[in-house]
């Protein structure tokens, strides 16, 4: 929780020193592997909009 908490404040931080607005998109999910997305191999799991939002 302590991480996530300074992994925002960092993303906050350093969004204001740019000129354009910076679009950030937290995913909190519990029991989650890297290999459980779409984009990362897996066929088990449908995660269409997470892969749609990766390659952006």
């Amino acid at each position: 929780m302590t991480k996530s908490i300074f992994f925002l404040l960092f993303i906050l931080i350093q969004s204001i020193g740019f000129s354009q607005s910076l679009n950030v998109v937290y995913i909190n999910v519990d029991d989650l592997g890297y290999r459980d997305l779409g984009f990362m191999g897996s066929t088990y799991y449908e995660t269409s909009h997470i892969d749609q939002l990766a390659p952006e």
